[in-house]
């Protein structure tokens, strides 16, 4: 499981967009936007009263031409809006008004994409300090996500350091804001708290928050919060199969190998394990817990359906459960199938040392020879010998004396090639005796007439 919180550029704007962009705009008093007015807990009537009390009002004049704007960026005719707010900022205006308009103006570039120029206009308003509290944080707040969405994450984060020195109630979607910033500078450590904070105070937490603080855990290596974490993500989202994965790796990682099986078999059941090497996973984890029939089991039937693919390594492995389990005659066919993959003989090899089990000598021959023909064995003296053994228990004895007299010429078979090659011609010196005893008994002679 990785996590890569430098976003696309194009991606992270988008979320901006919808933060800043998606509620409608208000004039004279009101907050720059509603989401930043929800994310502080900002009090829409408490911003007018503190406008009026100070004396921050619009003239009608201005009034009427940013109402006219902010209808013309609603409509869309962003050009027109601009238009109108330059020419504002032409003439005279009082510190409040200018404020207003270059808030207003902002949000002609936010809804146009543009948000370092949107971000400059912005902190012109903001530096005439004339705003309400209410509006001066949302300004604050505002920056922070354009200062984001433009990759200036320094200047997003000293933008949210501040803007959370004056916020009353923050919302749980502004703590999200402010970590993701501490991760696009790759400070996880600072991240974890805020994600931690937005996600014990929202009664629903979002899957992403979850998935977003998963990975934060794992940058720091944090596994048994990550496993905590994915066990409480299965129990609220049974369908999402890449929680299961995700736990029984970071249970494998931090050795804990049963509950490793018992995340997958739950995985299984839920019907989550659809690819081939999920499939070999489980069974590998029932052979390594001492259950190899299940494991054998699960690979046969999936193998024979075409869910697990029919590698060589797959049909070994399926040969090996069969023989962990006991099961030697059912480990002959996937023998043969993993030794016809194989690029070298050892494969046959071992499929004769299951016919030799079975004291199926004949099989176990022609299993040999394949090997022998084949090649590139690990120990060709000990296939010699094998093959002389097998051609010996079928009475093929002049094949067994020229299989003993290749395994001689082997360093670490040779000694016992020897004994056996005595074994084989006293056998052949019985068999001429015998032969030699047969045809010394002449037939009864014919009655002469």
């Amino acid at each position: 499981m990785t996590m890569d919180h430098r976003h696309a550029s194009s991606r992270r704007r988008r979320w901006l967009a919808a933060l800043l962009l998606g509620l409608p705009m208000a004039v004279a008093g009101v907050s720059g936007t509603a989401y930043a007015q929800r994310a502080a807990g900002d009090d829409q009537k408490a911003e007018q009263e503190d406008a009026a009390k100070k004396g921050q009002v619009l003239t009608e004049r201005t009034f009427k031409q940013v109402t006219e704007a902010q209808k013309a960026i609603e409509e869309k005719r962003y050009a027109q809006a601009q238009q109108i707010l330059d020419g504002l900022l032409k003439g005279e205006l009082q510190p409040y008004e200018r404020a207003i308009v270059l808030q207003t103006m902002g949000y002609v570039f936010t809804e146009q994409d543009n948000y370092r120029r949107a971000a400059e206009i912005f902190e012109q308003a903001l530096a005439l300090k004339i705003l309400p509290d209410a509006q001066q944080h949302s300004l604050l707040y505002n920056l922070a996500q354009l200062y984001m969405a433009t990759d200036q994450f320094q200047k997003s984060l000293q933008k949210f350091k501040e803007w959370f020195a004056v916020a009353q109630n923050p919302q749980a979607e502004a703590y999200v804001a402010y970590a993701n910033v501490y991760a696009q500078l790759e400070d996880m450590r600072s991240a974890i708290p805020l994600m931690e904070k937005a996600i014990s105070m929202s009664p629903n937490p979002k899957k992403e928050w979850y998935d977003f603080i998963l990975g934060l855990y794992f940058e720091t290596k944090q596994f048994t919060k990550v496993a905590d974490t994915l066990e409480l993500l299965i129990s609220r989202y049974p369908k999402e199969k890449r929680y299961y994965i995700q736990l029984a790796g970071i249970y494998s990682e931090i050795k804990k190998e049963k509950e490793t099986l018992a995340v997958m078999e739950l995985a299984y059941k839920a019907g989550h394990l659809d690819k081939s090497e999920e499939l070999v996973q489980l069974a590998q984890l029932w052979m390594y817990h001492d259950v190899p029939y299940r494991g054998a089991l699960l690979l046969q039937a999936n193998m024979e359906k075409g869910r697990i693919k029919g590698t060589k390594e797959n049909w070994e492995l399926l040969a090996n459960a069969w023989i962990a389990s006991r099961e030697i005659p059912k480990s002959i066919d996937p023998l043969r199938r993993a030794a016809e993959l194989s690029n070298d003989g050892e494969g046959f090899i071992r499929l004769a040392q299951a016919y030799l089990e079975r004291e199926d000598w004949k099989n176990a021959v022609d299993a040999l020879e394949k090997g022998i023909a084949k090649g590139g064995l690990k120990n060709q003296g000990s296939a010699f010998l094998l093959e002389g053994v097998a051609s010996f228990n079928l009475k093929d004895l002049d094949k067994a004396e020229r299989a003993f007299n290749r395994a001689a010429e082997f360093s670490s078979t040779a000694r016992t090639a020897r004994q056996w090659l005595t074994h084989v011609q006293k056998a052949q010196l019985a068999e001429q005796e015998k032969a030699e005893q047969a045809a010394a008994v002449t037939p009864a002679s014919a009655p002469q007439q």
